[in-house]
């Protein structure tokens, strides 16, 4: 990031006094109508230093980061550019996570950057991530996410589903039975939105509901004024499509577009701010919530006990109900808020550039992975803590080449071992490394191999103990982390090696090696694996990489790689695979396809053989890198 910004800026980025942030974020806001081209060019670093902001407890810090982000999509937006794969999955999973903020304001500046989002990245790609965000146990979080869900499906219609619709809307109907009724409402009114879209169709692709979910989602249909738009199901929306997921789009609006200046956007913030006319309407904060009225629990009036006289009344015995009613636990509650918000103080502490507090938070993460009992405090933290670790190894990398002195390298060398063994304690554990998104698990793959590649620490001796904490890592995520996204990682990172320059033969070789391993672990994990998004990955693979390119000499392998990975999942799967292409548009022209095509032509002669030469093929690594093949064959 040096090379992208000035040195003074590059101070205050990475001082650890918050008032410093505060500055550069002020700095980078005036300088941004000037320095469009510029901020463009170093997106995805920028993106990535304001995912770090979001972990921070400074509330200025945040609510200023928050305010350049918005002018940062306007601008995006008004030079027509178009986010890639890269820059949105290092950036979206984080402000989904900040969506679930205790404070309204917070949540609100995030919807805003949310809905500006949607003009730089393809609605369609955006939907994925909402998804995961309603799995969240931050109730604000899940109704958050159901409320966007419902809106993109409002405003481009089933076309919005990455992945098939039948599947997305019983995840969405699902917290139609929420003990919350934010959340309960939010999901009621995302299907009322696909109703409006494919009318009855709903009833059949949200599947079996209770009755009385059921009936709520009938009460929601019959009270929305909006009736099924046949026309918005059968031509929705357009949604902008990006381009290449690894090339930038930059390009000048048309003539006949007026882009929005941010000045304009300041002097418009500007009036905002001032007080607001008196209305005559109720504010809709003050309205009533039907659904509230109805889940209201039912009084039932006792029969009064009719007497003759008050003589008789004073004889007769009186039947004095228990007293029953008992206030509610909420130290449940509050343990479950005080766990998560200490969880995320300890994995703020993590990412510190001071090595003290860094130590410390890592111990505390250590103690919790070692009980299986706290492994539940971890549970939608998981990404969190990948991108803290990730952080923490580059400040050491620029610790260790800023100071040369022997015990200052020792004291570096100590913290890479302590975060990369706290790293395997975490992937160790299959239900926590389960949840690992494929973004971070790219950013998480690419970094250890090029540890392993450092010549740094290929001076030290061929039994180094940090490299084989390494290969035992990535051991641990082919076998324990979700092999759809673990697949989806391995593809991108593969793509980006094919097409940089940057990245060396030897990185492209232990890419190729991590895909190999999972080749050979996929018949135990085929039943797991989501084939249509899998297949989707190795098409894009396909088409966003040049014939050309893949048929020079250093990419034949990778060529070759991703064919024998589609070829063993025709395999496992069999002719039924061709009903997975569900995700692929024009799949007539896509190769994929053809190659499925070719291997059920040749199925008949294929052999057990086959699978033998797939399960023992190795990469020879270069002669004369004695370290680098001790590497490979530890991780084979």
């Amino acid at each position: 990031m040096t090379l992208c910004v000035a040195k003074w800026l590059m101070e205050d980025l990475f001082h650890t006094d918050f008032q410093k942030h505060i500055k550069a974020i002020g700095s980078m806001m005036e300088h941004l109508d000037a320095e469009v081209e510029a901020t463009v060019g170093c997106l995805d670093l920028i993106l990535k230093w304001f995912t770090l902001r979001f972990f921070d407890t400074n509330t200025s810090v945040l609510m200023k980061a928050l305010e350049y982000l918005k002018l940062l999509f306007i601008a995006l937006s008004n030079q027509d550019y178009h986010l890639t794969e890269h820059e949105a999955s290092s950036f979206i999973p984080y402000l989904i996570l900040k969506v679930g903020e205790p404070k309204d304001v917070v949540r609100k500046d995030v919807r805003s950057i949310i809905s500006l989002l949607r003009r730089v990245y393809p609605a369609s790609r955006v939907f994925p991530f909402l998804m995961d965000g309603t799995k969240s146990k931050n109730s604000k979080q899940r109704a958050e996410c159901l409320e966007e869900l419902g809106c993109l499906v409002g405003l481009c219609g089933m076309s919005v589903f990455q992945q098939t619709a039948t599947k997305a809307l019983r995840e969405i109907a699902v917290h139609i039975g929420d003990r919350d009724t934010a959340v309960r409402n939010a999901a009621l009114n995302a299907v009322v939105m696909a109703y409006n879209v494919c009318g009855e169709q709903v009833y059949k692709l949200i599947g079996q509901l209770s009755e009385k979910d059921m009936s709520m989602l009938e009460e929601r249909i019959k009270r929305s004024a909006k009736k099924p738009s046949t026309a918005a199901a059968s031509k929705p929306p357009e949604e902008k499509v990006a381009g290449s997921a690894n090339a930038s789009m930059l390009r000048k609006p048309s003539s006949n577009e007026a882009p929005l200046k941010l000045s304009e956007i300041r002097s418009q913030k500007a009036a905002e701010q001032q007080p607001p006319q008196p209305s005559s309407t109720v504010p809709r904060e003050f309205q009533l919530d039907p659904n509230f009225i109805v889940d209201l629990p039912e009084t039932i009036m006792p029969d009064l006990l009719v007497v003759e006289s008050v003589e008789t009344a004073e004889a007769t015995p009186l039947d004095v109900p228990e007293f029953k009613f008992r206030l509610p636990s909420i130290s449940s509650s509050c343990s479950t808020r005080e766990d998560s918000s200490s969880i995320n103080l300890v994995i703020s502490q993590v990412a510190s550039s001071d090595a003290k507090i860094s130590v410390q938070g890592l111990a505390k993460i250590g103690k919790v992975l070692q009980e299986e009992s706290k492994w539940s405090l971890f549970l939608g933290h998981v990404d969190e803590f990948i991108v803290a670790a990730l952080m923490q190894l580059r400040l050491l990398a620029s610790k260790r080449l800023a100071d040369e002195r022997t015990e200052r390298q020792q004291q570096v060398d100590k913290l890479y071992s302590l975060v990369i063994n706290t790293l395997n304690s975490l992937v160790m554990v299959g239900k926590l490394a389960q949840e690992a998104s494929p973004g971070v698990l790219k950013d998480l793959v690419y970094a250890l191999l090029s540890l392993i590649l450092d010549p740094q620490h290929q001076d030290s001796s061929k039994e180094s103990p940090l490299i084989r904490s390494i290969n035992v890592v990535l051991l641990a995520l082919c076998k324990n982390a979700d092999p759809t996204n673990t697949l989806s990682a391995l593809l991108m990172l593969l793509q980006e090696a094919c097409t940089s320059t940057a990245c060396s033969s030897e990185f492209s070789e232990m890419v190729m090696k991590c895909h190999w391993r999972m080749i050979r672990l996929l018949p135990e994990k085929i039943e797991a694996l989501y084939l249509d998004k899998i297949l989707l990955d190795i098409h894009n693979f396909m088409k966003l990489i040049p014939k050309e390119i893949l048929k020079q000499k250093s990419n034949a392998m990778a060529q070759r790689t991703v064919k024998t990975l589609l070829h063993t999942l025709y395999r496992l799967v069999g002719p039924k695979i061709m009903d997975h292409l569900s995700l692929i548009e024009n799949r007539s022209e896509s190769e994929v396809e053809a190659h499925l095509r070719r291997a059920m032509n040749s199925a008949s002669s294929q052999t057990s053989k086959d699978s033998e030469n797939i399960s023992k093929s190795k990469i020879q690594p270069p002669a004369g890198r004695s370290l680098y093949q001790s590497c490979l064959l530890a991780f084979i």
